[in-house]
């Protein structure tokens, strides 16, 4: 149900937000953009995935709060392994990302909530409702990103690196 509803707001915005993206021409990144890397579970119902899972992200940024050096992002995401069981998360995150603009290269911070989907094992699939802090680095074409995210069986670090277009 959180998912669904989720994935419902984050269509919607996009539809709004779409001719803002053709006519924004913030320094702060692209629109669009895809990452991969890892996920260091704290807790131990996602640590039955290993110690360190693969995670992987669609990212879709746009014009963020007016008058500010702000994208905000729809972030879909996978988070999984298998070790002594699997653990699977599916998030789906809407947040709010601020850098300094520079040419060539910003650092930028960020935080974010979301519905997360969990398929683990010794439990049936849930959704669960959770969030973010992000902090990275953002070449003109690249970004590296590291992530705390906090959701019940399901916090941990990510760390991140990817390419926009």
């Amino acid at each position: 149900m959180i998912v669904r509803l989720s994935l419902c707001v984050a269509l919607v915005t996009l539809m709004f937000a779409l001719p803002d993206v053709a006519r924004s021409q913030t320094l702060i990144g692209p629109p669009s953009g895809v990452g991969l890397g890892i996920f260091a579970p704290n807790d131990n119902r996602a640590k039955q995935g290993g110690d360190t899972q693969l995670n992987a992200e669609l990212r879709y940024s746009f014009i963020g709060i007016p008058l500010t050096n702000s994208r905000t992002l729809v972030d879909l995401g996978y988070e999984g392994g298998r070790d002594n069981g699997h653990s699977t998360i599916i998030p789906l995150t809407i947040g709010e990302y601020f850098g300094d603009g520079k040419i060539g290269g910003s650092p930028y911070v960020g935080a974010g909530v979301g519905g997360y989907y969990f398929d683990q094992s010794g439990s049936s699939a849930t959704e669960r409702i959770g969030g973010y802090l992000a902090a990275g680095y953002r070449f003109t074409i690249a970004f590296f990103e590291a992530k705390y995210q906090v959701v019940n069986d399901g916090t941990g670090v990510l760390l991140d690196a990817g390419v926009t277009f």
